[in-house]
């Protein structure tokens, strides 16, 4: 009952679960391995990868606590160029007030107690912006292994799920299924 009762809720917010404020909310710190570097290729014949660019999010995962149900939220700033400085936003926002992610932040939900945690990722996805009051009607399987962002879309959360655990064992910062109010868009063509 409690998990149906926590599914109705998140499903209720429909992506208003943020709110504009003065104050940013207290989240958990999360840390991840740095990106490993990619080994360098001998092989001549290999046709030269399309360039594609690289684009740096803040993601901010909010999990109802004791459930499996998860909300995802992809921030993107034209000043957060590099993950260093999507490091020092993160932090500047978890200890004195956020620079670039201003003005949102999670209202209580009252009786319901629930994790936010926030990290920084590159990814070559993009992900639409987030607005108050989109529905959340995209179900997706989020990997943030090594600090890589790799976006799955699902039909439904059962199926993100069956998806994960064919791959780990356990949900994790590192990969989750989740529900969110943003499309993944197509990559816009590269000058």
């Amino acid at each position: 009952m409690r998990f149906t009762a926590a599914l109705v809720l998140l499903l209720s917010l429909s992506g208003s679960a943020f709110v504009q404020a003065e104050e940013p909310a207290a989240a958990a710190s999360t840390n991840t391995a740095p990106m490993a570097p990619v080994p360098p290729t001998d092989d001549a014949l290999a046709p030269a990868p399309a360039e594609v660019a690289t684009l740096i999010y803040m993601v901010a995962r909010i999990k109802l606590t004791g459930t499996d149900l998860t909300q995802v939220v992809f921030f993107r700033h034209a000043a957060i160029s590099s993950l260093e400085a999507c490091e020092e936003e993160r932090n500047a926002g978890l200890t004195t007030g956020w620079n670039h992610f201003s003005g949102y932040y999670l209202k209580t939900l009252k009786g319901i107690p629930y994790k936010v945690e926030y990290l920084c990722v590159q990814g070559e996805q993009h992900l639409a912006s987030w607005q108050r009051g989109t529905p959340m009607d995209h179900f997706y399987l989020v990997r943030t292994a090594e600090k890589k962002l790799v976006v799955e879309e699902h039909r439904n959360f059962f199926e993100c799920r069956d998806a994960l655990r064919t791959t780990t064992h356990e949900e994790s910062i590192d990969a989750f299924c989740s529900i969110a109010s943003q499309a993944i868009l197509p990559a816009p063509p590269i000058p």
